[in-house]
């Protein structure tokens, strides 16, 4: 599914990787949800950062600028619909759109949250 391996998964979710192999043993996460649930829960993240990127670059409107925050706090902050799916999803969904739009032949460049023009 999203092709991580218990440590990366871990590493994603601020726990041990110990506890992540717990929960495949038991497939029971805490709050009741299973393993499986949680990894659909952040593949639909994914695919709807990356497409919302993609829709957000015009072709022939110059490089697309993909903006991406730095903390989990200001991910949620700037994408209230997101609260709970870690700022890493958008970090990787921006790279993912970034070949996607490349393949289009559009330019797009990952900009921190922290760089974005006032406007």
């Amino acid at each position: 599914m999203l092709g991580l391996n218990q440590e990366e998964l871990a590493g994603w979710l601020g726990v041990a990787q110990a506890t992540v192999s717990r929960w495949e043993g038991t497939a029971l996460l805490p709050g009741g949800n299973t393993l499986g649930e949680e990894t659909d829960e952040l593949e639909t993240a994914l695919d709807d950062i990356v497409n919302g990127y993609v829709r957000g670059a015009k072709a022939g409107a110059g490089p697309a600028v993909l903006i991406v925050e730095d903390s989990d706090e200001a991910f949620w902050a700037a994408h209230p619909d997101k609260e709970g799916v870690p700022v890493a999803v958008q970090q990787v969904a921006a790279g993912l759109a970034q070949r996607r739009l490349a393949a289009a032949g559009v330019a797009a460049h990952i900009r921190a949250g922290t760089e974005r023009p006032n406007v």
